[in-house]
């Protein structure tokens, strides 16, 4: 048990209350639109970079290659948008969970076959070698879906209402 203020929560329920805060879970989600967004748009803009990305992996035959370099950005760029514009919310980050670990998976693989090569991921701060911090970095983005999944907050709006019997501003989620 924890005592908050004046009242008594087991450790599950302060866990509860604090992964469903409003707060952290619009941070969670525009993250994650963030970075999905991101990494769809530069793919979308040099697919020829994604493509060689993709050969890196020596994964898939090359006509597979083509076609997931076509559909994974679009996929990226609607997963992304719906993640924080739409009653989608759930289906999104579940998505998101699914492309994670498949990129996740793709990266151990990677690893365990020794190849030193570009994720692919078309994230902020350039290209990055296949490595336990590109992995561990993905983990982040696995929690953070997992956390929106888990408690999804259907409403995005933040409203500011002048409230004339008060003095100040009200901001509500």
């Amino acid at each position: 048990m924890v005592e908050t203020g004046d009242k008594k929560m087991s450790i599950r329920e302060l866990f509860k209350k604090v992964l469903s805060h409003p707060i952290l879970l619009l941070a969670c989600r525009l993250f994650l639109a963030y970075i999905f967004i991101f990494a769809a748009v530069n793919k979308i803009l040099d697919p020829q970079s994604f493509v060689r990305e993709l050969l890196g992996y020596r994964f898939f035959p090359d006509f597979l290659v083509n076609i997931i370099a076509l559909g994974l950005p679009p996929l990226e760029l609607l997963t992304g948008l719906a993640i924080i514009a739409g009653p989608f919310i759930r289906e999104a980050s579940l998505w998101l969970m699914l492309l994670v670990i498949g990129f996740g998976g793709g990266m151990i693989s990677a690893m365990a076959r020794g190849l030193n090569i570009e994720c692919g991921c078309g994230l902020p701060g350039g290209p990055s070698i296949v490595s336990w911090f590109t992995l561990a970095r993905d983990l982040v983005f696995l929690i953070a879906a997992v956390i929106v999944f888990v408690y999804p907050q259907k409403q995005m709006n933040i409203t500011i209402q002048l409230k004339p019997e008060a003095k100040g501003i009200s901001f509500s989620l």
